[in-house]
Parts: C-alpha cells; structure tokens; sequence
C-alpha cells in the first residue's frame, strides 16, 4: 500500500506539472471523477507542490513549469498567497497547529487547539481555518476546472463543432458535429460533462463562468452559453477573451435565427460589440480578428471581410486558421468583384 501511494504522489505530481502521456491523464481524470480518496490524495500532493516551489526545491524546468500552469491565473496567485500566509501563521504557533500529512486532519487540529488558545490566538486561529478552508475549496474546484477543460480540448482535438473560433480549443477542422469523433473523444467528452456539471454547484468564478460558457458553446447551446458568459465578462470585463467566446456565441445564435429578422440583427449586433471590444482590449489577439472576419463573411459584407482577413493573416500568417483565412479571403475578394 505504501509503495502504491508513493507512486501514486509521483504520478499525481507529474499530473499537475502536465508531464504525463495524454491516455494516463485521462485516466487519471476520469478516476478524480469517481474516488475520493484520490481526489484528496491529489490535494495533499498539490500543497507540497506549492511548498516545493515556495522553498525553490524543484528542479529549474520545474519550477518554470508551475510557474507557467499555475501562476498565470489569478486563481493560481491567491492559492499561493493563501498557501504563504499560512505557513507563515503556522510557523508562529509550532507546538499548537502541527502541520499534519493530511490537509482534513489540519483541520481538525486546529480546531481543537482553538477551543485552549487565549482570545488573541483565537483570532489568529479563525484566520488559519479560513485559509484552510480558501485552500481546500480553492483545490477541489480547480481539480473540476482542470479536468473539465483538458478533457474539453481532447474531444474535440479532431474534429471543432462550430467554425468559429473558441479561445479555449486548439485548431481542428470544422465538422459543425458537437458528437466526439472517435470513441476516446467519446470518453473525453463525457468526462468534461461530469466536471462541468460539478463546477455548477460551486461558487463560480471568472475562470468556471467563461469555461462553463465555451462548454455550452461546444454543445451549442448558446443561450446557456451567453448566460454564463455575459456573468464572466461582468467580473471581468477588460478580458479579451470572454468577450471573444460571447461574441462567437452571439454569431452562432444569430445563424439559427430567419434570415433578417430582427431576432437575428440583435444577436448579430451583439455579436460585432463584443468582438470589437475583444479587438480593443487585445489588439493582437488572432481569436478575435478571426471571428471578426468570420462574422464580416457571414453577413457578406464583403469588403470589410477582405481587410479583416487581411488583418487577421498580418497576425498569425503560419498556421492551420491562417490557411482557412485565405481559403475565405479568395471567396471574399471573388465576391468583392461581382
């Protein structure tokens, strides 16, 4: 048994450094999904992470690596700060809140030396459970999110189902299909519904509104879509990339509506407000020119596709979008002509 929960901490470890094959992360996903144990063996293994990184006892790729995965998103950053504030607290108190291999026995432990402290310690005390707590939230709704997207980005690494762009998914030919291309993509996709579901039920966040957003966009669902998104872009509304996804929400939505009907002049209308706005948050951002000459080609307002298309291969010249991009710019300028 402890041979199997060494290698177990080795594998979850790499787990969270994104060092593992892409079919032993899935099945470590899916097992999150299912064992509890796991899951807070995942926990614990993450917290030694952070105190691994903090000491700087990880190697140098390393620790570049966690500073890639995890330090890029606010959420990441408060769980540091979080994780700094009580070492430093729990170092004050070395004979009342022994740390503990697990993070609920920590707990425990700590409350139990609450109820002997002076009134003082008391306070200091609240102040540890509430970061506890912080903590153990913060890492049960980031194994959700995590799984959630990775097994997003695996359906759907074959095959997208809209022809926009969707800030979260990697290039893959069009097929217009939201069924998964193949029996793993099945799997994946399955995966990412369980996780997303969870999400859901916690608080939500920024980070949970706008994957939760992309998730119903994939399935074009697009009013739940515009939901959770209009909601992320309200708690962040200098992002780039959730204005991006709404707009594409707005985009697809306006497609299904009667052909100039007022139904589909207001989505388009909104459609165009959040990509010019992701444009001006991000000027640089290739999902943005992209879906904004994409919606220029849909409403064959001809010219402004071509000088969209034009602008969007000034960006990102070399890449699999860049080649749709020309094949659409050709039938804009032949129509541009007539």
């Amino acid at each position: 048994m402890k041979k199997e929960a060494v290698e177990n901490d080795t594998q979850l470890r790499r787990y969270l450094l994104d060092e593992l094959p892409e079919d032993v992360q899935q099945l470590i996903e899916e097992r999150l999904l299912v064992d509890n144990d796991y899951l807070e063996q995942l926990l614990i293994v993450e917290e030694d992470l952070i105190e691994d990184y903090t000491a700087n006892r990880l190697p140098p790729h390393q620790q570049a690596k966690y500073q890639k995965l995890f330090l890029a998103s606010p959420e990441g950053r408060q769980k540091l700060q979080i994780s700094q504030v009580l070492k430093t607290h729990l170092n004050h108190f070395p004979s009342e809140i022994a740390p503990q291999p697990s993070l609920w026995k920590r707990v425990q432990n700590t409350l139990t030396q609450i109820l002997s402290m002076p009134v003082l310690k008391i306070a200091t005390a609240a102040v540890l459970v509430l970061g506890l707590g912080l903590v153990s939230w913060w890492a049960f709704f980031q194994s959700d999110l995590k799984t959630g997207i990775n097994a997003l980005k695996g359906a759907y690494g074959e095959e997208r189902p809209l022809e926009a762009r969707i800030t979260s998914l990697a290039y893959a030919r069009f097929s217009g299909s939201t069924k998964a291309s193949s029996q793993t993509s099945a799997t994946k996709l399955k995966v990412a519904h369980k996780a997303f579901e969870e999400l859901t039920k916690e608080e939500p966040t920024t980070s949970s509104l706008h994957a939760l957003g992309n998730y119903h966009l994939t399935q074009k669902q697009f009013d739940d879509a515009i939901k959770y998104l209009v909601q992320a872009a309200q708690a962040a509304p200098d992002d780039s990339s959730i204005h991006t996804d709404l707009g594409v929400a707005y985009l697809e939505k306006g497609k299904l509506q009667p052909a100039g009907s007022q139904a589909q002049k207001a989505d388009f209308e909104d459609c165009l407000n959040h990509f010019r706005m992701a444009i001006t948050k991000n000027p640089t951002s290739p999902e943005a020119s992209f879906n904004l000459a994409l919606f220029y080609q849909t409403t064959q307002a001809w010219g402004n596709a071509v000088e969209s298309w034009n602008r969007f291969l000034g960006l990102e010249p070399n890449t699999k979008w860049a080649e749709e991009a020309r094949r659409y710019l050709n039938i804009a300028l032949q129509e541009q002509k007539k």
